[in-house]
């Protein structure tokens, strides 16, 4: 059996981390284990972050900034507000396969559309695993 401030010591973190979340008014679904497993075949190589930089510049920048500060021109008014990536901690606290999940299916109950293959903007595996170097490189912060 749980002793009594067990269990009010685990409801107060709860508390605090739903309020946390809450604060932050997003809620960022866990990619699938097969997807948390993967690591990008394309970490490190330059023209592949040359090329996440221009995808990135067309399809991402007008909601996360050119800076990753979540502050592109579209971004004002989005509810929840847009996740900045340059945030100390946001990328290093993330995998690649989440990153990669994201962008490729979207975020419930935010404005981050689905970019993969098959959806409007029909982006493909390579250039999405592009924009995931292309961050790392330009954006992680200790």
């Amino acid at each position: 059996m749980f002793k009594k401030e067990q269990v009010l010591a685990s409801l107060s973190l709860a508390a605090l981390l739903l309020g946390a979340q809450m604060a932050v008014g997003r809620e960022i679904p866990t990619a699938p284990e097969n997807f948390l497993a993967m690591t990008n075949p394309l970490a490190g190589k330059k023209e592949a972050e040359k090329a996440g930089l221009e995808t990135y510049k067309k399809k991402c920048a007008k909601c996360h900034g050119e800076k990753g500060d979540g502050a592109g021109k579209s971004a004002k008014d989005l509810n929840p507000p847009v996740t900045a990536f340059n945030k100390a901690g946001y990328l290093k606290g993330r995998k690649d396969g989440q990153l990669f999940w994201i962008i490729k299916n979207g975020s419930p109950k935010t404005d981050m559309d689905a970019y993969g293959e098959g959806t409007n903007f029909n982006l493909k595996d390579e250039q999405i695993w592009q924009i995931v170097a292309y961050m790392r490189s330009k954006f992680a912060k200790e």
